[in-house]
């Protein structure tokens, strides 16, 4: 039988082999010591499937609920008790659904990568899967010199390919909270993402804010919003404008996106669930919120002793929703804003945005009990009037309770005794709501962050650049909800431009099209290097469902001076229009401008220059903006803001992975028909740092690359990763004349093995030898019978 017909066994036996292992780990624990200089990471990248119960080995079984309890169904008819506090490491649980999605290590979350500032992180990835690329974009890092580490796939390197193990390496700067997730299509949001923890170097802790009490615990707090259906399945309903069918494409009823207490849109498609840190459930009895569907499924606990401060490291991985933050009858105290210190404000809730983190203390101060941990989204009414705020639950317990769920409620916001609201995307709440908001651009960085990051100023107006970015929905594309910025939807680069700065042909030009609205290209802006830079995000169109928009800029942490609210009416908390500082040359407002031209160079009223908060994602409120400030010191491609000329940027280590567009001509292919034609072909062939994209590497399997160069010297050609057709032509009948002889000389030494053992057998048939065959024999049938052995044996154990 031909070793081909082997293949797919071998194939899918490498894919399982693997023993998931669950269970998120909450609690802040380094992986490495800190006088470590290198904390390295193994990972593998695989498919995993939710509510299935894993032994060891990787068989799976379907979790499923039989009279109001937990089995794992282990044959058609045969179901096996679930004991949570033994096997709750054995699944992931979700929202009860069943659903396949991206597992590292078999983990979801991904495991927390959890280190000391300065250490070097190495993550060696491998990629499991079957047929999707992926990459992992450090969320937070500014990557110092390794811009290439960025993961952003087709910006800053190309995807990882399945089956190919890619090393991350880079230096864990600046600390705080921090996460990590895949940037490729949307794997984030279908399992591959986790926390990314940089704890300050030991040595420094006596220069740490004297404000913050002594902790009694440290924990993580990973929250998204979660959907039964894949989530690239979600974002292509999207492109399509098929969310009002939403519910079903032959459902009678059609959905109506829901609104915050703006009128802006928050729901583009149905809240289904949403889940901390891996677990959650349904709450679709509108009539009890907090009636989950599967009561019996587990709830992220954090376990609290009365009397300690506690540390809640929020991260929001989702898709869509934005979530406000509270703990029942608890006050939080928010100390960090993206990894960033600022001074510590009280707050009754906070809410956090995709990509966003906020951390924040509590004193668990209450009666010994249980209480609920919420994490509401900021829906409020819908086209058929007010809409149930969906919600995801844990439980804070303290030392002593039982272990039962909270019958806690959250604070009543009153006139006299309003609720305080941190990070608000709207400038006010409608007056019933009894509601104080405050912007994120009021909270205020610590004496000890903005001595070590000063707010960036211009000498004078050579050295200021300023630029308004407007992201928006285009109100002239076809599809209601095609995002654009300053009018250009973008087309992402055939190759990764951080690694072929020279490249040519790879991205699609913005230079020739109209995009005073609305066109499709790859768009670039240039930040002028060592410059102070001023960036004006816009939030501004005519579309008829805006929403308010997360930001994130990689390389930099930008310093957050204001916010610009539009106008509301302050009875019902609506937009009635839109802030009146921007000057507008287009109905979507691009090419803008400040009205008040007397603004420019950074004269504008309000700045906060003396203690802003940083931040890395902001989100900008509809119909407003929010005024940045950074130092261009960092050049490379952060989201296609080139830093600096290409000339600035870090060169590429020696043998950095290559990819992008090919094209051949009819002629040329012709040329290929024959060796004599292909030969005819010259063409030179450049370093990965100023390769053309139609300059590809061509690779074989036994790694002997070819080009079309003909070099002098094989051996020259060699160190350069070139060789010749014609060398290669030569080593490749060289290497058949090799096997050849290393075949008869096999074929020999089987013969003389065979010889040796059939004389030992006849002589000595109680000698070692004779044992061992007897050994093999058995195992050989043990593996052919071994199926049926199992089966039987499982039969009998059931």
């Amino acid at each position: 039988m031909p070793l081909t017909s082997f293949l797919p066994f071998l194939y899918i036996s490498v894919l399982f082999t693997y023993s998931p292992a669950f269970g998120f780990e909450h609690n802040v624990k380094p992986h490495c010591p800190p006088d470590k200089e290198v904390c390295e990471f193994d990972w593998v990248v695989d498919y995993v499937e939710t509510m299935i119960y894993y032994e060891d080995g990787g068989a799976g079984h379907p979790i499923v609920v039989r009279n109001g309890s937990l089995y794992q169904r282990s044959s058609c008819n045969t179901y096996i008790p679930i004991d949570i506090s033994k096997d709750s490491e054995k699944a992931i649980f979700a929202d009860g659904s069943y659903k396949l999605i991206y597992g590292i290590n078999g983990h979801y979350p991904g495991p927390s990568v959890v280190v000391y500032e300065g250490q070097q992180v190495v993550v060696n990835l491998k990629n499991n899967l079957l047929m999707e690329g992926l990459t992992i974009h450090w969320h937070g890092m500014v990557q110092w010199h390794t811009p290439w580490m960025d993961g952003v796939g087709t910006v800053s390197h190309c995807p990882i390919n399945p089956g190919e193990t890619f090393q991350y390496r880079f230096l864990a700067d600046p600390p705080g909270t921090h996460w990590y997730h895949s940037h490729l299509g949307t794997e984030r949001t279908d399992g591959l993402s986790g926390a990314l923890i940089v704890l300050p170097k030991p040595e420094m802790l006596e220069n740490l804010r004297d404000d913050l009490p002594e902790l009694s615990g440290d924990f993580v707090m990973v929250v998204t919003d979660w959907k039964l259906d894949a989530s690239i399945e979600t974002k292509s309903e999207a492109d399509w404008g098929l969310n009002p069918f939403s519910y079903g494409f032959n459902e009678t009823k059609c959905y109506s996106i829901t609104l915050d207490a703006t009128g802006g849109a928050v729901g583009l498609f149905p809240f289904e669930s949403a889940l901390i840190n891996g677990r959650g459930n349904h709450y679709l009895n509108k009539d009890n919120p907090e009636q989950p569907d599967i009561p019996e499924l587990p709830t992220e606990t954090f376990v609290v002793s009365r009397y300690g401060y506690y540390r809640f490291r929020v991260i929001n991985t989702g898709m869509l929703f934005a979530f406000r933050i509270s703990v029942d009858k608890h006050d939080i105290q928010i100390i960090s804003v993206d990894g960033n210190d600022v001074v510590m404000t009280s707050a009754e809730s906070v809410i956090v945005h995709g990509g966003e983190r906020v951390d924040f203390i509590i004193l668990a101060s209450e009666d010994i009990g249980n209480y609920w941990v919420r994490a509401q989204s900021i829906e409020n009414t819908n086209s058929e009037g007010p809409v149930v705020q969906d919600t995801a639950l844990a439980v804070l317990r303290y030392n002593g309770s039982r272990e039962v769920q909270p019958k806690t409620h959250r604070y009543e916001c009153r006139p006299k005794d309003p609720c305080r609201v941190v990070n608000c995307p709207f400038g006010q709440y409608p007056d019933s709501y009894s509601i104080t908001c405050v912007a994120a651009s009021d909270l205020k960085s610590t004496s000890a962050q903005i001595k070590a990051h000063p707010v960036p100023v211009a000498s004078s107006p050579t050295e200021f650049q300023e630029i308004f970015l407007n992201f928006h929905f285009s109100s002239t594309a076809k599809v209601p909800f095609t995002t654009a910025v300053n009018g250009h939807v973008f087309v992402p680069p055939t190759s990764p431009p951080q690694i072929y700065p020279k490249q040519e042909n790879t991205t699609t030009s913005c230079e020739s099209l109209n995009c005073t609205d609305h066109c499709k290209c790859t768009y670039i802006v240039k930040l002028e290097k060592d410059k102070t830079v001023q960036i004006v995000f816009l939030n501004m169109d005519d579309a008829p469902f805006g929403m308010p928009h997360p930001i994130h800029m990689h390389g930099h942490h930008f310093h957050v001076l204001k916010t610009g609210f539009p106008h509301y009416n302050s009875t019902t908390g609506e937009i009635l229009d839109r802030n009146r500082d921007i000057k507008c040359s287009t109905k979507s407002c691009n090419g803008a401008s400040w009205r008040n031209e007397d603004w420019n160079f950074g004269n504008v009223p309000g700045l906060n220059l003396e203690n802003p908060p940083q931040k890395d994602t902001i989100a900008v409120p509809r119909n407003g903006y929010v005024v940045v400030r950074l130092k261009a010191d960092n050049p490379g491609m952060a989201v296609l803001l080139q830093e600096g000329d290409t000339s600035d940027m870090e060169p590429v280590p020696e043998g950095f992975p290559t990819c992008g567009s090919f094209q051949m001509s009819e002629k040329e292919f012709k040329q290929y028909l024959t060796p004599e034609g292909a030969r005819k072909r010259e063409k030179k062939q450049t370093r990965p740092s100023d390769v053309l994209v139609e300059e590809v590497d061509y690779h074989v399997v036994d790694y002997i690359p070819v080009v079309i160069d003909k070099p002098s010297d094989p051996s020259s050609s060699r160190e350069s990763g070139t060789i010749s057709r014609k060398y290669l032509h030569s080593a490749y009948h060289h290497r058949h004349h090799v096997i050849l002889i290393a075949l008869l000389g096999l074929s020999l030494l089987l013969n003389l093995v065979f010889i040796s053992f059939y004389l030992c057998k006849k002589f000595r048939r109680s000698s070692t030898l004779e044992k061992l065959s007897q050994k093999k024999a058995t195992l050989m049938d043990n593996l052919i019978t071994g199926n049926l052995k199992h089966s039987e044996s499982k039969q009998r154990l059931v």
